[in-house]
């Protein structure tokens, strides 16, 4: 996988992360898979559904309903696929 620095300060990106309150689990938006490491900041998850990547690289649960620039998982040729 590749990465790149985030380098807007003060700005929150949607990291694919949703609370699911039917079945009280975090997933991952692209494929509802079992989230299995975490990096929330003190005092998070609250009660919000969305998780966003913070400049410290700590996360936070905020509101869906807002509008943020995202990360997107980038894959080597082919190992995306199912």
């Amino acid at each position: 996988m590749g990465y790149s620095v985030i380098s807007d300060i003060g700005t929150t990106y949607w990291i694919g992360l949703k609370y699911y309150k039917n079945s009280n689990e975090w997933k991952w938006s692209n494929s509802a898979v079992d989230v299995t490491y975490t990096n929330w900041r003190n005092g998070d998850p609250s009660n919000n559904q969305c998780a966003r990547l913070l400049d410290s690289g700590r996360w936070r649960d905020l509101r869906c309903g807002r509008a943020a620039p995202f990360v997107c998982e980038k894959c080597k040729l082919y190992t995306c696929l199912d």
